[in-house]
């Protein structure tokens, strides 16, 4: 009898089986009749939850983050921001900006300290907004709803949560932001972006770049394994970390992926040949994506196989 580990789809109702399970999948044992009913249930189940969104408002958008944010605070091995939680706002500075979310670097003030206590820096993103709620057009802001609630999504499902290729998402704050969003607070990363780490430094070694390309592919295949699209996969949205992973030796850095908020999700539940990618960066993204026709499932995967080529490329280039 086969043994087979299956990746349960983002937030589908298949992932609570796995909530309390170490693994990262769902171990199935028995016929393919079994494991396929199993994942026709989670899928029809998820899809009506993904229909259900599309109608987004604001109450749906709170209740959806309150419920994720509940699931993160709750967890047991989540005790990073231990009593009270509290960043020092005085010393956040601007790092990084992209079409949805703003992002500063924040320094702890309670919480966990570094064993030498040295202090403690977190990156914490922000949702862009326009000048007044009223004032910025429904659609657009339906858009910043939908690209944080698919990051927090992204963050917190179960097999991603501490992948180590996928950034760790450490707290959800409602408090502070003068926003209708909430703010993320997600680790720091000590070397920036992929594109900046090779603009700062003179070219890396093949080796290095062959190890940050492989921790990408990494990353990217437990998404695919998620029926996670990312959808703007380039350097940019790619996270350098210092590597405390003793394999391969010699190694200084681990790449890790962000920005989710423009992935694609819950494809099961609507139809083959239905989907497109709602938000990737020319010339880096799949001509497909421009066409204008929807694109299957396997399709969509396709455009982030296209993407990874392509930040393959530039990386060997430094370019």
């Amino acid at each position: 009898m086969a043994t087979t580990y299956i990746y349960p789809s983002a937030f589908s109702p298949f992932t609570s089986l796995t909530s309390g399970s170490s693994h990262s999948g769902v171990l199935v044992s028995g016929t393919s009749s079994d494991v396929g009913g199993a994942i026709k249930s989670a899928t029809t189940e998820a899809s009506d939850a993904a229909k259900a969104a599309r109608g987004s408002s604001l109450a749906a958008f709170i209740c959806h983050t309150a419920y994720l944010e509940q699931s993160l605070q709750s967890e047991q091995q989540s005790g990073f921001f231990a009593g009270k939680r509290r960043l020092v706002t005085a010393d956040r500075t601007r790092i990084g900006e992209g079409a949805s979310f703003v992002v500063d670097r924040a320094r702890l003030v309670d919480g966990p300290l570094a064993p030498d206590s040295k202090p403690v820096y977190v990156a914490i993103k922000t949702a862009r907004e326009g000048s007044t709620a009223d004032a910025e057009d429904s659609a657009e802001r339906s858009r910043r709803w939908r690209d944080t609630l698919f990051e927090i999504r992204a963050l917190l499902h179960q097999p991603l949560r501490y992948h180590p290729n996928v950034v760790r998402l450490l707290d959800i704050r409602w408090d502070g932001s003068g926003s209708l969003f909430p703010t993320l607070v997600v680790e720091l990363a000590e070397f920036g972006t992929l594109h900046s780490l090779q603009r700062a430094r003179p070219a890396l070694p093949f080796s290095v770049k062959q190890k940050l390309c492989y921790d990408v592919g990494k990353g990217l295949s437990i998404l695919h394994a998620c029926g996670i699209v990312h959808g703007d996969l380039k350097h940019e949205n790619v996270l350098v970390f210092a590597n405390r992973y003793p394999d391969p030796p010699g190694q200084p850095y681990t790449a890790k992926l962000a920005d989710f908020g423009g992935a694609v999700m819950d494809m099961a539940g609507d139809g083959d040949g239905q989907h497109r990618v709602p938000s990737s960066t020319f010339p880096l993204d799949a001509p497909e994506i421009h066409s204008g026709s929807r694109l299957t499932v396997e399709g969509v995967k396709k455009t982030d196989a296209y993407s990874y080529g392509m930040l393959i490329w530039r990386c060997m280039l430094d370019c």
